[in-house]
């Protein structure tokens, strides 16, 4: 009979002795030190405007710069994309226009096209410009809190364009991605935390001297009617 082993490892036409398993987690687990110290390199090459250019970015001359707060209000693509031609990225957004298409297989497999990396725009949280800036080819749009690596430096190239509002630059002068830093929330749970146990220490204080004052008031009174007697 023929395809008798077809479904027994080490035959012809047979399965794989050991096949992927669905259930592998495929993470890779990084010490927290080591991805804080990655992040800070990354974003120091993004100031350095010879390592952007290196990388094949088309920035204005008075790169590196920060954004005005008001930028993070921009709702509309067409507002947002005018805005960066006007501060000079005109250049860097037709760059990511561009798209070429990749050999091998991987057409089938839904990413025929690839395009270059734009420009990254680090906002702070709460920031009505995600959605006109995701609009943009090639332009990458994050929470200053949610920064990493693969955005800062795409397939390990490190220098990329890189733009920051004044609210980002604020958030990441209070220390992130160093041992140092504690958010606002945080700031605000131990200050409630403190609040509250310094009140019931108050407490606790009051009560005692309560109970001292009694004790000591009816000592005097005892022996005041043991000398009336």
């Amino acid at each position: 009979m023929h395809w008798v082993g077809a479904q027994a490892p080490n035959t012809v036409g047979g399965r794989r002795a050991h096949p992927p398993k669905a259930e592998k987690v495929w993470a890779w687990k990084l010490n927290d030190s080591e991805r804080r110290k990655a992040i800070r390199s990354a974003l120091s090459a993004t100031i350095i405007s010879e390592l952007v250019q290196k990388r094949g970015h088309k920035i204005p001359d008075n790169y590196p710069f920060i954004l005005d707060e008001s930028f993070e209000n921009i709702d509309k693509t067409k507002n947002l994309i005018s805005v960066f031609e006007k501060i000079g990225f005109g250049e860097e957004l037709l760059r990511g226009e561009n798209t070429s298409l990749r050999a091998g297989r991987s057409k089938r497999r839904g990413r025929a096209k690839k395009s270059k990396k734009s420009i990254l725009f680090v906002v702070s949280e709460g920031c009505k410009t995600f959605v006109a800036a995701q609009n943009i080819p090639g332009m990458d749009i994050v929470n200053v809190k949610k920064l990493n690596t693969e955005l800062l430096a795409p397939g390990t190239h490190y220098g990329r364009a890189t733009l920051f509002t004044t609210k980002a630059i604020d958030e990441l002068k209070k220390g992130l991605f160093t041992n140092k830093y504690v958010s606002d929330v945080k700031n605000s749970e131990s200050k409630e935390k403190s609040g509250l146990k310094s009140s019931t220490k108050k407490t606790e204080k009051t009560v005692k001297t309560e109970k001292t004052v009694k004790s000591t008031v009816n000592k005097t009174k005892k022996a005041e009617s043991k000398k009336k007697e």
